[in-house]
């Protein structure tokens, strides 16, 4: 009996173990501990919000996401939000990123965004920065001009808390998704 007991006890902690490595070498973050947020100012008046950061590139592309659910008039200025959705979550009535973007629900862990217009990528480390650049410039900001994967300026968003600090941490996430 004892000797099954220490087989199951060596099995488990090999098993997390492995777990733990997997989750380690990999190195990305899981989708509980970081919550990504892409959104896109379109031409066409609208207003493309996604999750997911291959849909994000695609419509930057040009390519209008499959699935979506839109809420008319209810951007900043009137326009209307298309939120970019993968088949799982058409068929959710609740999803959750939509729900953290409109304030519906809190944001648990870490957070990444991307706000493109006006040939300018805007990156926010807070959904609160994230969303002030929205209706104003960011007033604390770090630039790299003509840096973005289509030659667009990237303005790392700085708040009252990492003014002047170096946004390192900030770009080493862009670089990263971005394959740099």
């Amino acid at each position: 009996m004892l000797n099954k007991t220490l087989q199951a006890a060596f099995l488990a902690l090999t098993l997390a173990g492995v777990t733990a490595c997997a989750t380690q070498e990999s190195g990305e973050p899981s989708s509980a501990s970081e919550q990504q947020l892409f959104e896109l100012h379109h031409d066409d008046g609208r207003i493309y919000v996604f999750d997911d950061f291959d849909m994000y590139r695609a419509a930057v592309e040009g390519n209008k996401p499959t699935y979506h659910q839109n809420r008319i008039g209810a951007g900043p200025n009137g326009e209307t939000l298309v939120f970019g959705l993968d088949k799982d979550q058409s068929k959710q009535r609740s999803i959750d990123f939509i729900n953290i973007y409109t304030g519906d629900q809190e944001l648990e862990g870490s957070f990444y965004g991307e706000l493109k217009r006006d040939n300018r990528i805007y990156i926010a480390e807070t959904l609160e920065d994230f969303h002030s650049v929205r209706e104003a410039e960011a007033i604390y900001h770090f630039n790299l001009i003509g840096d973005g994967p289509d030659g667009e300026t990237l303005v790392f968003i700085q708040n009252g808390d990492t003014k002047g600090k170096p946004a390192d941490a900030l770009i080493a996430k862009y670089k990263k998704l971005y394959g740099k």
